[in-house]
């Protein structure tokens, strides 16, 4: 019935001419996809990164001006200036360009 149909398919069977391009167009999405995933994947990670550096230096930052006096009201001034700071260090690592900024000091821990 299947010849009878389609008397060339034979033919086809025969050949193994173009096979190897026949599979390597098969398997290239497959591969895209991967490689889009892990590029996807490291750009998260790359970021969650940055975003943890920034929370981290703002914490230092209120940190080293906790006084036992200290009341959010006079914290709440060095935390918007250092979450700023921080921001701005962040959206230029976030894009990809680097910004130097130099080391915070721990005066009070010294």
């Amino acid at each position: 019935m299947f010849k009878a149909s389609f008397p060339k398919a034979g033919f086809f069977a025969q050949v193994d001419e173009g096979v190897t391009a026949i599979a390597f167009a098969l398997a290239v999405l497959p591969v895209m996809l991967v490689v889009g995933a892990a590029i996807d994947y490291n750009r998260v990670v790359g970021q969650r990164v940055v975003l943890q550096s920034t929370a981290d230096a703002v914490a230092l930052t209120l940190a080293e001006r906790m006084q036992p006096t200290s009341t959010g009201a006079s914290l709440s001034a060095p935390a918007a200036n250092s979450l700023s700071a921080a921001a701005s260090n962040s959206s230029a690592s976030l894009s990809g360009r680097r910004q130097s900024t130099p080391a915070p000091t721990r005066s009070a821990f010294h």
